[in-house]
C-alpha cells in the first residue's frame, strides 16, 4: 500500500492515470476509497491521487484531532505533493475537502496550480451543525453506518466521533473554517454548487460571496443534485470541472 511519513505518522494515498497532477481531497468522514469512481474518471486525463488524512481511512490513527483540523489536512496535502515529486497539483475538494483545498492553496501556493471547490460555504453555521451533522450522526441509518465502515473500517464510530467534536468546537468558535483564506488564494479557482443542496444554507448567496473574495474565481451553479454535487449530479459536475481543467492539460 502506498504510504509516506508525515510528522512521524504514516499517511495512505491512492494513485491512477498519467498526465498533470490532480489530488482529490475527501470531505468530512469520507476517505480516499469513497472516491474510486472519481479517480477512475479523472485518471483518463490526469495523474489522479487521493489521500486519507491522518486519523481516517487506511492512514495512522490519532488520539485526538488538532484544533485547526482543516489547516492540518492542508499541510498533509502539501507534504504529499512534495513527496510525489511531480510538481504543483490541481486540488479537487468536495464539502470539507474544498476547505482543505483552499487552505492548502493559501498556505502552500508553490504546490497548488488550481482548485476545484465543490459544495461548501465560507462559514459552518450552528444550523448546519444541528440539522446536518448532529441529527444524522446521533442515530445513523444502516446505509450511513455502512458508508463509514467502508471508508474507515471497524473503528469508524471513533473516527466519526472525533470529526463531530472538531465541528462542534469550530462552530462554538464562530464557524470560520476558512479564516482569511479566500483573499489569499492567488491560483485559479472553480466553485461548484447545487442550488438544491440540502446541507448548505442559501448556496446562491454564499456562492457569490465566495466569488467576490477570490482573485481569480469562477462559479458554477447546478439546478440538479444535492450534497455534494460531485456525487449527486456527477455528469453536471464533471462537465463543469472538465471545462475548467482543460486549460491545465
Amino acid at each position: 500500500m502506498p504510504k509516506f511519513t508525515f510528522q512521524g505518522n504514516q499517511l495512505f494515498y491512492r494513485r491512477q492515470g498519467e498526465g498533470p497532477l490532480l489530488v482529490i481531497l475527501p470531505g468530512n468522514t469520507a476517505s480516499s476509497i469513497c472516491y474510486q469512481a472519481d479517480l477512475d474518471y479523472f485518471a483518463n486525463l490526469f495523474t489522479a491521487f487521493s489521500l486519507d488524512y491522518l486519523g481516517t481511512g487506511l492512514s495512522d490513527r490519532l488520539t485526538h484531532l488538532p484544533e485547526d483540523w482543516f489547516g492540518y489536512c492542508a499541510d498533509q496535502t502539501a507534504a504529499l505533493i512534495e513527496h510525489l515529486g511531480l510538481g504543483p497539483a490541481i486540488l479537487l475538494g468536495t464539502s470539507g475537502g474544498s476547505v482543505v483545498a483552499l487552505r492548502c492553496a493559501a498556505a502552500h501556493p508553490e504546490w497548488t496550480r488550481a482548485v476545484v471547490a465543490d459544495s461548501f460555504t465560507p462559514v459552518f453555521t450552528p444550523q448546519m451543525l444541528q440539522q446536518n451533522v448532529l441529527k444524522e450522526r446521533s442515530n445513523p441509518t444502516k446505509d450511513q453506518a455502512a458508508f463509514w465502515r467502508f471508508a474507515h473500517g471497524e473503528d469508524w464510530s471513533s473516527v466519526v466521533k472525533m470529526d463531530t467534536q472538531i465541528l462542534i468546537e469550530m462552530v462554538n468558535n464562530g464557524g470560520q473554517w476558512l479564516r482569511e483564506t479566500l483573499a489569499r488564494v492567488t491560483c485559479p479557482v472553480l466553485v461548484t454548487l447545487s442550488l438544491q443542496d440540502q446541507m448548505l444554507i442559501d448556496p446562491a448567496k454564499y456562492g457569490f460571496e465566495i466569488l467576490s473574495q477570490l482573485q481569480d474565481g469562477r462559479l458554477f451553479f447546478s439546478p440538479k443534485g444535492g450534497h455534494p454535487l460531485m456525487w449527486s449530479a456527477p455528469e453536471e459536475f464533471r462537465q463543469a470541472a472538465q471545462g475548467f481543467l482543460s486549460q491545465f492539460r
